[in-house]
């Protein structure tokens, strides 16, 4: 059950943060996939940037992109090596508790990256643009989060 708010916690961070460092994530309205840097001068443009904050802001999300996609695909490998250990017929525990560890480490490394980039963002904006940015971020998460398919 603690592993499940862990999880829960994890999905929930995610939602704030990781789209500021994605590189294909927005889509326009015609379906197509606008890339981290119209975003970024869409940010700009909305919260009204300094050049230093700018840079400031670039300069993270350089840092989230070279140390982020690593960690996301050992949490990646180390699902699909436990379910794999899980469809086996007679699986072992110690290797599904092994990965389980390992995976909410893992999960917990990538909150702990998140919660500290937002305090980050939060030290590089106003308190205005601060509010602004989650504002903006639930928004595009309520509309991503939409069904694509009406029964």
């Amino acid at each position: 059950m603690k592993s499940l708010k862990y999880v829960v916690f994890f999905v929930f961070c995610s939602f704030f943060v990781q789209p500021l460092f994605a590189e294909n994530f927005i889509n326009d309205k015609h379906g197509n996939r606008q890339d981290g840097i119209k975003f970024f001068e869409k940010l700009s443009i909305d919260l009204k940037l300094t050049d230093e904050q700018k840079t400031k802001i670039q300069s993270l999300q350089q840092e989230q992109k070279e140390n982020v996609p690593a960690t996301m695909n050992e949490l990646k490998q180390k699902n699909k090596d436990l379910d794999i250990e899980l469809a086996k017929e007679k699986y072992d525990m110690n290797v599904i508790n092994k990965l389980a560890q390992d995976i909410i480490s893992l999960e917990n490394k990538l909150s702990t990256n998140r919660i500290n980039t937002k305090i980050k963002m939060r030290n590089i904006l106003s308190a205005e643009q601060f509010k602004q940015l989650d504002n903006n971020m639930r928004n595009m998460h309520k509309k991503n989060l939409k069904p694509k398919y009406k029964n």
